[in-house]
């Protein structure tokens, strides 16, 4: 028997199920329901709390003093942002990695003196690598300011006379709409319950290649012709197809029934969903192994994933810091959202590679383990 066919067999036999089969992907679409109307108010943005920027101004003439002046008396401007003196850099950098301040603005030693000089000039804004629209805000502020400078130098030196402008004029309310670049509730755990659903799929790696090796039908097999790789393999294949199909029956159901985001394209989600089955099949048929116990190679797994999706904020959006990057599921949910929302293409990369490293490194350490014990 080869790995198609014992992959075949395997699938066949687990979608027979159909009340298992029901009960694991549409149990899943109703905690999606229910999560995503009963938090829905959470997801949503009714306003903008004023922004904290720090400044730092090493001006050694008075046009930095006027600007710094500009950003504090104007009003407009005191309704987005409240700005924060800091003594150095290295003071400021420590304010954004503390989230006491988004971001800051420095003023060179020389800003007057190029200002005077026409030199080129510019106010430097420091933020953090992850920043939010809170840094879109800030720059917008400065841009304005730059924009309503330079018009005043050109007209001062066509006309040579002073320019007057209406600062209250520098921002100006506009509505902004973010449908489509922010989850709704129902989006973020639409993504979220299926990479739980996915990974709690290691019950087939553990139950269907576990009892190849551990079951009396293990001790048969052994004594038969059939290469322990070849079983192993094509028993992970039909496992992982099979978690792979329930997961998909879940996208394309939330896609076209429940309108849930799920981007501009569902091959990548596609693709995402059947690695994280890969890697949740793995994890199963490793522990199944290595114990010797199917029981406790699945109370494991029914206690770590989880443990896993908590820590990736999958239930509740908690922030655990870089321990949550220990959990397969921020991965995947690292990959789900950077591509639904056009993010960090990096990082899709990273969690992709993470994903599928993970699963060649389980998949290995069971080969080895099958092998000892069939020896």
């Amino acid at each position: 028997m080869n790995i198609i066919d014992i992959a075949y067999y395997t699938i066949k036999r687990v979608l027979k199920d159909r009340k298992s089969n029901i009960v694991k992907i549409f149990v899943p679409i109703i905690a999606i329901i229910i999560l995503g109307a009963a938090l829905k108010g959470s997801f949503e943005v009714s306003s903008m709390d004023i922004i904290e920027v720090g400044y730092l101004n090493l001006d050694e003439g008075s046009t930095g003093d006027t600007v710094i002046e500009m950003l504090k008396e104007t009003e407009s401007i005191n309704k987005l942002i409240h700005l924060v003196e800091v003594s150095s850099i290295e003071e400021a950098e420590e304010m954004v990695i503390n989230d006491k301040i988004s971001s800051f603005i420095v003023l060179d030693k020389y800003f007057t003196k190029k200002a005077q000089s026409e030199e080129k000039n510019a106010i430097k804004i420091y933020s953090s690598e992850y920043s939010d629209y809170r840094l879109t805000v800030v720059q917008n502020i400065m841009d304005s300011y730059a924009n309503i400078y330079n018009t005043s130098v050109a007209v001062i030196g066509v006309t040579k006379n002073p320019v007057e402008f209406d600062t209250t004029e520098v921002v100006k309310t506009n509505s902004i709409s973010i449908d489509g670049k922010k989850p709704k509730a129902i989006d973020y755990y639409a993504v979220t319950i299926l990479v739980l659903t996915l990974l709690s799929g290691a019950a087939y790696g553990c139950e269907l290649v576990g009892e190849d090796y551990i079951d009396v039908m293990g001790k048969r097999i052994r004594s038969t012709p059939v290469n322990p790789i070849h079983q192993y393999a094509g028993k992970m294949i039909g496992a992982c197809l099979s978690n792979f199909i329930q997961g998909l029956v879940m996208v394309l159901f939330t896609n076209y029934i429940l309108d849930v985001n799920w981007g501009s394209s569902l091959l990548p989600i596609i693709g995402f969903t059947f690695l994280a089955s890969m890697f949740a099949t793995a994890m199963g048929a490793m522990f199944c192994i290595l114990f010797g116990d199917i029981n406790r190679a699945g109370a494991l797994t029914n206690l770590l994933v989880p443990i896993f999706t908590f820590i990736a904020g999958g239930y509740i959006k908690i922030d655990f810091g870089n321990i949550k990057y220990l959990s397969p599921s921020q991965w995947a949910h690292t990959a789900f959202f950077n591509t639904i929302y056009d993010g960090d293409k990096n990082l899709v990369l990273m969690s992709v590679l993470m994903l599928f490293g993970g699963t060649l490194i389980l998949s290995t350490i069971s080969i080895i383990a099958a092998r000892r014990r069939s020896i």
